[in-house]
C-alpha cells in the first residue's frame, strides 16, 4: 500500500475505464504494466505527472495513450513492449529517457507532423531506448544539442521509412555500439 497517493499508485488489473488523480506526479514501478484497454479507449496520463518509473507503462495491449507535457523523467523500460496507440512528440520538458523505455513497441506512432523528434532538452537517452521501434519512422530526424553520447543500441532497428535523414550535431563525441545498427538510410546522414 503506497504512503501518499499523491506520489505512487501501484496495482495490476485490466481495465476498460480508468481516472488517475489530478495531483498526481508520480506513477511508480509496474503500477499500470499489462493493463488492457479497450480497443478504442485512451489513457491519459494526467497533466503535472513528472516521473515514470521502471515499467509503469508496459505491456499495454491496445487503446490509446497520452502522455502530460509535464513529463520529465521516463525509467527503464516504462514503455516496453506496448502495442497501444501512442501519441508524440514528447513533450520537451522530458531530460532523462531510461534504458530500454520505448524498445520494441509495435504500436502505431500517431507523430503530429508526421515525423519523429527527440524532447529538445533531452539530456540522457539510454542503452537500447528506440530499439526496434516499429515500422515507418520518417522525415529528418535530429539529435538535440544537449546530448554528447549516442548510447549503445539507442536507435536501433528503428526501421526508417524511405527518405529519412539523420542529423547529429557538432557537440557529440562519442557514438557507441551499434547505435543506430540495422537501420537503412536513403537520404543524408
Amino acid at each position: 500500500q503506497p504512503s501518499d497517493t499523491k506520489e505512487y499508485i501501484s496495482f495490476f488489473a485490466n481495465l476498460n475505464h480508468l481516472v488517475l488523480p489530478k495531483q498526481l506526479e508520480t506513477i511508480g514501478s509496474y503500477a499500470l504494466s499489462g493493463i488492457g484497454l479497450a480497443h478504442n479507449s485512451t489513457l491519459v496520463i494526467p497533466d503535472g505527472v513528472r516521473v515514470l518509473e521502471n515499467y509503469c507503462l508496459s505491456e499495454i495491449s491496445q487503446g490509446n495513450l497520452i502522455l502530460p507535457d509535464s513529463l520529465e523523467y521516463i525509467g527503464y523500460a516504462a514503455l516496453v513492449q506496448n502495442q497501444c496507440v501512442f501519441k508524440i512528440p514528447l513533450s520537451n520538458n522530458i531530460k532523462y529517457i531510461g534504458d530500454w523505455a520505448f524498445s520494441n513497441y509495435n504500436g502505431t506512432k500517431s507523430h503530429s507532423s508526421g515525423h519523429f523528434r527527440l524532447p529538445e532538452f533531452v539530456e540522457y537517452i539510454g542503452e537500447n531506448c528506440f530499439d526496434n521501434y516499429g515500422e515507418g519512422i520518417e522525415g529528418e530526424i535530429n539529435i538535440p544539442s544537449t546530448m554528447t553520447t549516442i548510447p549503445f543500441s539507442a536507435f536501433q532497428s528503428m526501421n526508417f521509412a524511405n527518405g529519412t535523414s539523420l542529423t547529429l550535431h557538432d557537440k557529440v563525441t562519442r557514438i557507441e555500439a551499434r547505435a543506430f545498427g540495422e537501420n537503412q538510410f536513403n537520404n543524408k546522414i
